[in-house]
């Protein structure tokens, strides 16, 4: 569990450096934000292969095409989550799209409760509470519009929800070939399939996402294809592609493989603390209320480690889940 968490940490920590890059994309370089959406999906698909190879795991996509739907829900619903919204920043403005689309993890939460019927005790959410309380008090609200664009916030939001728990169904039929000993296993004249490792199916998913992301995006090429040849514009490209993308994304899948009942996924709300910290270092001077709002995202991962019976220094009981 605590590797999990390791992981999910650098996943909001690479995840909270996505501002920077697009920001230079778009204010910088004047690109279109669609365009640095292309780049992200392009770059970060270019990444995961590379990768694979270097691993030689590349096998995993083709395995993953056992899983069918729930990797065509991934790689949908991640096109769907990234469209709603930037339609939301253009429409409603930057914090209320951040707002919703922060509040999507606690949607994954309820629908794993649903779904997958997680256990949920009522620290979680006391702690999801503090932690969207965290975001609420840390966003700019002065361009806020509450206009049509709210529903496609909630959009986004519902759409987050539903990538996590199609991730979470194919982790758990993976620990079920698992438990049944891959080929040969228990019953039946159709051997079970061998079970992707972990690292492998982390990769796996992040290669279909970012798949679906250049794919659905590449109509940007049409409309701001000089811009994006831009000389200027491949370095930020290339490193918005690996560190809040392919990075981000892969350390979140193997964290997310871990999490039940959003004790784990709770550490993603670590992404707009970081997302401060990048910002003063770069550009100087954090506002009161972003001190605010990580304090409170910081009490609610505390209520959660409290009550799973987790210390400081580590896992006071239960087995390793990593």
């Amino acid at each position: 569990m605590l590797a999990a968490r390791v992981s999910m940490f650098l996943a909001a920590t690479f995840m909270g450096s996505v501002g920077l890059f697009v920001s230079h994309l778009t204010k910088g370089l004047g690109m279109q934000v669609f365009a640095a959406v292309e780049f992200r999906g392009l770059f970060g698909v270019a990444w995961v292969t590379a990768i694979l190879l270097a691993t030689k795991r590349l096998g995993v996509v083709k395995a993953l095409l056992g899983h069918g739907r729930l990797v065509v829900a991934v790689t949908a619903t991640t096109v769907l989550t990234v469209f709603f919204y930037f339609l939301t920043i253009d429409t409603a403005g930057l914090a209320i799209a951040a707002f919703l689309l922060y509040a999507g993890n606690l949607v994954a939460v309820l629908l794993m409760r649903v779904f997958l019927k997680e256990p949920m005790p009522r620290a979680t959410y006391v702690a999801y509470g503090l932690a969207i309380a965290g975001v609420l008090v840390m966003e700019p609200w002065g361009d806020a519009s509450l206009t049509w664009g709210v529903a496609t916030g909630i959009c986004s939001a519902v759409s987050l929800g539903f990538i996590n728990l199609s991730k979470k169904l194919i982790f758990q039929k993976e620990r079920e070939r698992a438990s049944a000993g891959g080929l040969g296993g228990r019953g039946g004249p159709t051997p079970t399939p061998i079970p992707i490792p972990v690292p492998a199916l982390s990769l796996g998913i992040t290669w279909y996402a970012t798949l679906g992301l250049a794919a659905t995006f590449a109509f940007a090429w049409a409309i701001d294809g000089q811009a994006m040849c831009a000389p200027d514009a491949i370095v930020p490209a290339v490193f918005l592609g690996l560190v809040p993308t392919a990075l981000a994304f892969t350390f979140f899948n193997y964290a997310l493989k871990s999490d039940t009942g959003g004790n784990v996924l709770i550490i993603s709300y670590a992404e707009p603390v970081m997302a401060s910290i990048f910002q003063l270092a770069f550009f100087g001077g954090i506002p009161i209320p972003v001190w605010i709002g990580g304090a409170l995202i910081i009490a609610g991962n505390v209520v959660v480690l409290r009550a799973r019976g987790i210390s400081p220094g580590g896992i006071q009981g239960g087995p390793d889940a990593t």
